[in-house]
């Protein structure tokens, strides 16, 4: 049970003086002790005077706590972060890297001047036995007798694969990392040079397509693709493809004498954030600058291959969106009040006039109350 404060137990005290001295009044037929009397005045001056300190400092502490309030919800609104945050994200990168959450079909058939493989433990080739192997290279010919063509067959990915797309320095040279594919698929056709490390590197010609299967690990595989007559063609990559754990960063390892040195470096070349939650407000994303996610989660609707590097267009949710390195990184997702004011504009309005409103009126009302 909680204990009285000192001007609560003065007034309960002058309360039974009061009610004793009645009490006596009616005993004795209005016979009262003067002194009697003239100590409970007393005791009713000290309650009163002791209410009227107690006053002045209830008085002195209304502002500095109005005040205290008012900062702490001023401070909210301007520098707590959403947790999460709708974007569109138009970015062009040097590298990607991202997981997919179910089956997806990544890419549509594609043609290619040359392709290379590795992580393969073994290549089915037309006319020649099934042979274990670790690398393989394909190479359409540009033979005068008739060109070859190297045709890959759709990649299909499981659930939580991780892919890892980069442009080469040559023009239309990518290499892509899969994990979790099983097995990868096409045709050759016409002059096709194959190279099977150590014992097979032939020229071969085709009088028609002929089917070649490549048994890869699981675990991770890597593929150089050098893309056959960009211009004019439609992008191999599918489209709409849900992905989580977007990465624009890649990581560089130095081997040292004595170290081995670990950085992440930003693939960004250009782009721009279009907040979703905050009416599609605009932010440039500029050449080198980090941005990273703590989550992630939605699907590429755009893809773009082209000599600027790798372009696509995500379309989802983020939580942690930050830019910067080390003690520099700063939040880049919306502020409590960025985000109330597109949302809840008017309620905003409102409800910030009620409060200001409020609180002169309640520090006007005790500040007139006091003597």
């Amino acid at each position: 049970m909680a204990q009285p404060t000192e001007p609560d137990a003065l007034r309960e005290l002058l309360a039974r003086r009061v009610d004793e001295i009645a009490a006596e009044a009616v005993r004795t037929d209005g016979e009262v002790a003067e002194t009697r009397l003239e100590a409970a005045a007393r005791l009713a001056r000290l309650v009163e005077l002791r209410g009227a300190t107690a006053a002045q400092r209830r008085r002195r502490r209304v502002i500095p706590l109005a005040s205290i309030i008012t900062l702490v919800l001023a401070s909210v609104l301007l520098f707590v972060h959403v947790p999460r945050t709708h974007v569109e994200l138009h970015v062009t990168v040097s590298e990607v890297g991202f997981v997919v959450p179910t089956y997806q079909v990544f890419s549509d058939a594609m043609s290619v001047r040359a392709v290379g493989v590795s992580g393969v433990t073994a290549v089915e080739l037309p006319g020649l036995r099934r042979r274990e192997a670790a690398d393989v290279l394909l190479t359409a010919s540009r033979a005068s007798s008739g060109p070859g063509s190297v045709d890959l067959d759709p990649i299909t990915l499981p659930g939580r694969s991780r892919v890892s797309l980069r442009r080469l320095d040559d023009p239309g040279r990518y290499e892509v990392i899969l994990s979790g594919v099983a097995e990868l698929a096409g045709t050759a056709n016409g002059a096709v040079e194959i190279v099977v490390p150590p014992n097979l590197n032939a020229p071969l010609r085709f009088a028609w397509p002929q089917h070649i299967t490549l048994t890869t690990e699981t675990a991770e595989g890597g593929l150089e693709l050098t893309l056959a007559g960009r211009d004019g063609q439609a992008e191999p990559l599918r489209v709409p493809l849900s992905v989580e754990r977007l990465r624009l960063y890649r990581i560089d390892r130095f081997e040292g004498p004595e170290q081995t040195v670990v950085r992440e470096v930003s693939t960004v070349r250009s782009g721009k954030i279009y907040f979703e939650s905050i009416n599609g407000e605009e932010r440039m994303v500029r050449s080198g600058e980090e941005l990273r996610f703590d989550v992630a989660s939605g699907e590429v609707s755009e893809w773009r291959l082209d000599s600027a590097g790798i372009g696509l267009r995500f379309r989802g949710t983020v939580r942690g969106m930050r830019t910067g390195v080390g003690p520099a990184q700063r939040s880049l997702m919306p502020t409590m009040l960025e985000w109330l004011r597109a949302r809840h504009g008017l309620g905003l309005l409102w409800a910030t006039t009620a409060y200001v409103v409020g609180v002169f009126v309640t520090v006007r009302g005790w500040w007139k109350r006091q003597p």
